[in-house]
C-alpha cells in the first residue's frame, strides 16, 4: 500500500507540468486506489487548473466516497459563487450579474 501512495504523490506532483496528461491518465487506472490522496490534494490545490483535472479525475471514479465529495465539491462552489455575486452587487458591480426571479 505504501508503494501505491508514493506513486500517487509522484503522479499528483506532475499534473502542473508538462506530464499532466500522461498523470491523468495514470491515476484514472489507479481509480479507487488514489482516491483517498486525490480528495485531499483537490483540498490542498492552489491551483485552479490543477483543482479541475483532480475533479474531472474523480468524477470517473465509481465509489460512493467519489459521487459524495463531488456533492461537497459542488456545494462549496454553489455557496461560493453566491457569496462573489452578492458581494458584486453590494459593491454595485452589476455588470453580467443576471437576476433571476424566484420559483
Amino acid at each position: 500500500m505504501n508503494d501505491a501512495r508514493e506513486v500517487v504523490t509522484h503522479l499528483l506532483a506532475q499534473l502542473a507540468g508538462p506530464s499532466a496528461d500522461d498523470a491523468c491518465h495514470a491515476l484514472l487506472e489507479l481509480g479507487r486506489l488514489a482516491l483517498p490522496q486525490l480528495v485531499e490534494a483537490v483540498r490542498g490545490a492552489k491551483s485552479r487548473e490543477v483543482k479541475l483535472r483532480l475533479a474531472q479525475i474523480i468524477t470517473h471514479i465509481r465509489a460512493a466516497e467519489a459521487e459524495s465529495f463531488l456533492v461537497e465539491l459542488l456545494e462549496i462552489t454553489r455557496v461560493t459563487a453566491t457569496a462573489v455575486v452578492a458581494r458584486r452587487v453590494a459593491n454595485g458591480q452589476t455588470d453580467g450579474v443576471a437576476v433571476l426571479p424566484s420559483q
